[in-house]
């Protein structure tokens, strides 16, 4: 299964690669068609649909969880999680449904007078269509989670490879035609009924899954409850973080470029979050046998050091090539007037290096079923995340919703989720920071090595030019550097 690993990840960084492309591409396009109004309308729109994902409740986790575990005993318990997860997936979708038609009714309450009541009538339609593309996504859990159980991770990839390849192609036939708001939000529909039939149909036809008895669960139904309602609050918490931003703003604020900026902001540190974390996904099905075998703190501490390295050079690399280079991105992308995005994409970035380079540590928490102290550590700094959010914003604007989330990342998931770590699982934290942190050399170097460039004229083939020098020098001092084999313990 190392092919399918390695595969998978080279696919899922390809994959990145294309959305990123594609996504600061539209970016431009949709604010020309639709105006800074609609646009940002558009966005909150598409972040209140998303919010339903909070309620996926980890079914994909649980059943790739036992499904791992049962290959590695031979049981019968990957089934019963199967069983499990297509159940709660079918309630889930519905609770999902009917939460929607709550906040349907409340979008025009909370945005009267804000915007007039024809955009508001869109932005309910838009909204419902956004929604419908989370229930399918809920309804998908269960069976992506029998695709990564049984680790073919390079058919996860190409899903989503097609998802990418359908929503851009379809964005791009409707921004040409200058579709309205309505249209352009029922694409993610499409994408996600489309990646339900092709999971679906695999995990069932292809793979020959079948569900059985929910008493072969692994773990009993009572853990799998906890460990559910563990991965609710934390899945809250993240749409919290990533979603509440663009709707307070919309309430709080006036200014029209406001929206568009944040949110240009947010789907930056979104390509960071995903290409940094990516690599953690494909840990849960080996921490589900090292957990079983009952390895002690250094065996999962060595596990994680090698994902750890990697994902905080990619973090590191990413954080000090837009420092140097990113003010002239976002005047080239967006225009000069959107030139606060690059300040809050920085301040979104630095806080979350170390918990999103030590995203692994998720397989553990999830081959334990561990997840409940830190639900509560993440709600705790959700609260206060909006809370400062709502205060700044009012003395701030847009960058009282920068500060507040970076301080709360930074108490949350920074301090308190470390000192978790070490206590109650056993990793070992200085260990795995001082690897984690040894990238931290050859990014300095490269930023002094490239500062130079700075200098080149504000175009695109300047930025290309000075990106692929950057990479290259940096790439070449890592490689260098991390020849040398992790400290074991």
């Amino acid at each position: 299964m190392n092919h399918q690993r390695t595969t998978g990840v080279l696919l899922s960084y390809a994959n990145l690669a294309v959305s990123m492309a594609g996504n600061l591409a539209l970016t431009p396009a949709l604010l020309r068609v639709l105006g800074n109004e609609q646009y940002g309308l558009y966005q909150i729109m598409r972040s209140l649909g998303a919010g339903l994902l909070m309620l996926n409740l980890g079914v994909s986790a649980m059943v790739a969880r036992g499904i791992a575990r049962s290959r590695a005993a031979g049981g019968q318990e990957g089934r019963g999680a199967l069983t499990v997860g297509l159940a709660l997936s079918v309630l889930l979708a519905a609770a999902a449904a009917l939460v929607s038609a709550g906040l349907w009714k409340g979008i025009p309450v909370f945005y009267q007078g804000r915007y007039s009541p024809a955009l508001l009538a869109q932005a309910q339609r838009a909204f419902l269509l956004f929604a419908a593309a989370s229930v399918c996504h809920i309804l998908t859990d269960a069976f992506s989670g029998c695709v990564i159980g049984r680790e073919r991770f390079v058919f996860n990839a190409l899903v989503v490879s097609g998802k990418y390849a359908l929503r851009f192609g379809l964005m791009a036939w409707l921004i040409h035609r200058g579709a309205g708001l309505t249209a352009l939000a029922g694409v993610d529909g499409v994408v996600s009924a489309a990646a339900l039939v092709c999971l679906a149909g695999y995990a069932l036809l292809v793979l020959r899954e079948r569900p059985g008895r929910a008493a072969d669960a692994p773990g009993g139904l009572a853990r799998m409850t906890g460990f559910s309602l563990a991965v609710l609050a934390q899945e809250a918490v993240h749409q919290l973080n990533t979603r509440m931003d663009p709707i307070l703003l919309g309430r709080l604020t006036n200014a029209p470029e406001v929206l568009p900026l944040y949110t240009s902001a947010l789907m930056i540190y979104g390509l960071y979050h995903q290409m940094v974390t990516m690599l953690g996904g494909y840990y849960l099905a080996r921490a589900s046998v090292l957990v079983a075998s009952h390895a002690d703190g250094a065996r999962l501490t060595d596990m994680l050091i090698r994902p750890g390295r990697f994902q905080a050079a990619v973090a590191m690399g990413i954080i000090v090539g837009f420092a140097l280079f990113g003010r002239r991105f976002i005047e080239l992308w967006i225009g000069r007037q959107y030139l606060d995005a690059y300040g809050i994409t920085l301040l979104l970035m630095i806080p979350a290096l170390l918990p999103l380079a030590q995203s692994a540590a998720l397989s553990i928490l999830d081959a334990q079923f561990r997840r409940t102290y830190r639900s509560v550590v993440l709600l705790l700094s959700a609260a206060v995340n909006v809370f400062l959010s709502i205060v700044l914003i009012r003395v701030m604007g847009h960058w009282g919703a920068a500060i507040a989330t970076a301080v709360s990342t930074l108490l949350g998931q920074g301090v308190l989720m470390n000192r978790y770590y070490a206590r109650r699982i056993g990793l070992e934290i200085p260990r795995l920071l001082r690897e984690m942190l040894r990238p931290a050399l050859p990014a300095g170097i490269s930023a002094a090595l490239c500062l130079p460039l700075c200098l080149l004229p504000c175009s695109w083939p300047a930025l290309c030019i000075q990106c692929a020098v950057f990479c290259a020098v940096y790439a070449g001092l890592l490689l260098r550097q991390m020849k040398k084999p992790p400290a074991c313990s």
